[in-house]
């Protein structure tokens, strides 16, 4: 079993729904508006339940959305089908290693991945090979990734003297994360990093901080309890994530690339 598939019936209700994931999907929803146009067609990575790719379909974006987690997959379908957008909308169960052999109807105005899909790849310079070929020259890449510095996880596990939590992030190699009942390899590389892979085929545009100032979504209890503190968190975070070093210390980070 996929280990995303132990989570897809109740993910929407954890994050999607969740204070912490509204704020957080905000940001990136954001920088798509911008990047991507009516008219566009775009790739997505790792779909999930298929919430970015129904809500750039709303906007007037064609969007192929695919990913590896059959439930995910199935979520995602009937998602587009509630939605009315199933013409727009295109769900594909695959993986990003297989899009080398998977057939598409010319090149593809942009590509975005959101909420750490990449984390889990373990080549992303053959990724960013693969994805130069399908994108079209002056086109955008929107890749958000889990970073190596939560400042939100460090400290709160350094305030329980939980150093190793603290600093998991930063292991050579990566870790194992739970996901669901099952466990799945993560690797939480720098931003520098994802764009020295994606280079020289993509050239890096900006980099935006998402979860600076609001905690990742396992701390969704503290958003909840505190509503009208993290209201003014949010506030402080659209006013700095842009900005160096606050742009790398959020739960994630958003990469903003061009193709050559």
């Amino acid at each position: 079993m996929n280990p995303f598939d132990t989570i897809a019936p109740a993910y929407d209700d954890t994050f999607t729904h969740s204070r912490v994931g509204q704020y957080q999907r905000a940001v990136v929803a954001e920088i798509m508006a911008r990047r991507f146009t009516p008219g566009m067609r775009v790739l997505e990575i790792g779909c999930g339940t298929g919430v970015d790719a129904v809500w750039l379909a709303r906007r007037g974006v064609s969007v192929v959305a695919i990913d590896t987690a059959p439930a995910m997959v199935e979520v995602a379908r009937r998602r587009v089908e509630a939605h009315g957008v199933q013409d727009r909308v295109d769900v594909r169960e695959r993986s990003v290693q297989q899009l080398d052999q998977e057939a598409f109807d010319g090149l593809f105005d942009g590509v975005f991945s959101n909420f750490g899909v990449l984390n889990c790849v373990p080549d992303l310079r053959s990724t960013g090979t693969v994805l130069a070929r399908l994108v079209k020259p002056g086109g955008f890449a929107v890749l958000c990734l889990m970073g190596p510095w939560c400042a939100w996880e460090i400290v709160a596990h350094l305030a329980q003297r939980h150093v190793r939590p603290a600093f998991r992030r930063l292991t050579r190699g990566g870790v194992e994360a739970r996901v669901g009942t099952e466990t799945v390899h993560v690797v939480y590389p720098s931003s520098h990093s994802v764009a020295a892979a994606f280079a020289p085929s993509f050239r890096l545009m900006g980099i935006t901080g998402v979860g600076v100032f609001i905690p990742p979504s396992y701390l969704e209890p503290i958003v909840d309890r505190f509503p009208r503190v993290f209201q003014t968190c949010w506030t402080l975070e659209r006013a700095v994530n842009r900005r160096y070093p606050f742009n790398r210390l959020g739960d994630h980070y958003c990469l903003e690339l061009r193709r050559t």
